[in-house]
C-alpha cells in the first residue's frame, strides 16, 4: 500500500510516499481501507517533532473509510461499516490500523436524511462549504506547506 512516512522529523520534505505492507489488525484494532484523510495542524506538530511518536510513523490523525478486517477482541465494528476517526496516527495511507475504541460507525440511514438536509441547503446557498483544497496522498507534503504558510482558510483533504 501506499502511505506516506516520517522517517526523521522536519519540514514538509519529511513527508515520504512509501510502499508499506498493508497492516493487519492486533485484537484491539480494526484495518480500514481510508477513502479521506483529514489535514490539521497536529498532524505538523508531530512531523516536526513537537509531538512526539516514534520513528519512523506514517502521517494524519483523522480519516474515514470502509473495515476491511477486525481483531479477535473487536464487536464495535465489523468488516463493511463506513467510519471514521480522529486522534490515531496513520491516516495518510491507503490503509489503516485503528484502535476500535477510536472508531465512529457512520450509519447508513442517521445519516441520509442529514447527508439530503445538507445538500439542500448547499443547493439553496445556505451553506458553503469550505473544502479548500483535494490532494493526491502523494502530496501530502504540499498540503502541509500550504496549511504552513497560512495558504488556506478551509478543509484540506488527502486522497489515496
Amino acid at each position: 500500500m501506499k502511505a506516506i512516512q516520517v522517517k526523521q522529523t522536519g519540514g514538509p520534505e519529511a513527508l515520504k510516499l512509501v510502499d508499506l505492507p498493508v497492516p493487519q489488525p492486533k485484537a484491539n484494532e480494526a484495518v480500514v481501507k481510508i477513502a479521506a484523510a483529514g489535514v490539521n495542524f497536529v498532524d505538523v506538530y508531530f512531523r516536526e517533532g513537537r509531538y512526539k511518536a516514534p520513528l519512523p510513523f506514517v502521517a494524519g490523525q483523522e480519516g474515514a473509510g470502509v473495515v476491511t478486517a477486525v481483531g479477535a477482541e473487536v464487536n464495535s465494528v465489523k468488516t463493511g461499516d463506513r467510519v471514521a476517526w480522529s486522534g490515531t496516527l496513520g491516516s495518510y495511507a491507503e490503509y489503516a490500523a485503528v484502535p476500535a475504541d477510536r472508531l465512529v460507525r457512520i450509519p447508513q440511514g442517521e445519516l441520509q436524511a442529514r447527508a439530503s438536509a445538507v445538500f439542500g441547503m448547499i443547493a439553496e446557498g445556505k451553506l458553503k462549504l469550505r473544502i479548500e483544497h483535494i490532494y493526491a496522498l502523494a502530496d501530502a507534503p504540499q498540503a502541509h506547506r500550504d496549511l504552513e504558510g497560512r495558504k488556506t482558510t478551509g478543509k484540506l483533504l488527502l486522497l489515496p
